[in-house]
């Protein structure tokens, strides 16, 4: 795969959520992450987005929250906040190095149905949690837009 530095690829993953009007509280915490990331790439003197080392941040803040030096919200948020990153660079690379505008819709898109379809599945008591077909629906129509062929595969 390319190459694109960490500060560009969290201005990408930036716009691309920007659809999703969150509250400036949400956005508060994914920047507050995502600065955490910056400084854990820093430290390990590295400028361009690396997969494995937002991985290993990540087991190392599994291992801050076993001993207790972080809490679980802050696990929970550094996770979720790199595997926005992850699945923003693979999208990124698979379509050049930026999110054009139009594709930036279409990803915002396939990344609202990613969250649908992890939400469906994932539950405080591990049992599934039904989403309605509407919405089902809406996304199928969202994602027969020409063009959009490698998304389709996910419905």
């Amino acid at each position: 795969m390319g190459e694109i530095s960490l500060s560009e690829l969290i201005e990408q993953t930036k716009e691309s959520i920007r659809s999703f009007e969150y509250n400036r509280s949400t956005i508060n915490r994914y920047q507050i992450a995502w600065r955490a990331l910056t400084d854990y790439f820093i430290e390990h003197d590295q400028v361009v987005f690396s997969k494995q080392l937002a991985e290993q941040f990540v087991l190392e803040s599994k291992t801050k929250l076993d001993t207790r030096a972080i809490k679980k919200w802050r696990y929970k948020l550094n996770r979720l906040t790199v595997l926005m990153l992850i699945d923003c660079y693979e999208y990124v690379m698979s379509h050049g190095n930026t999110i054009e505008k139009t594709t930036r819709t279409v990803y915002s898109n396939w990344l609202t149905f990613s969250c649908i379809r992890i939400i469906s599945t994932i539950s405080k008591k591990g049992e599934k949690v039904p989403v309605p077909s509407e919405s089902m629906k809406c996304f199928k129509a969202i994602f027969k837009i020409p063009g959009t062929k490698e998304i389709q595969g996910y419905l």
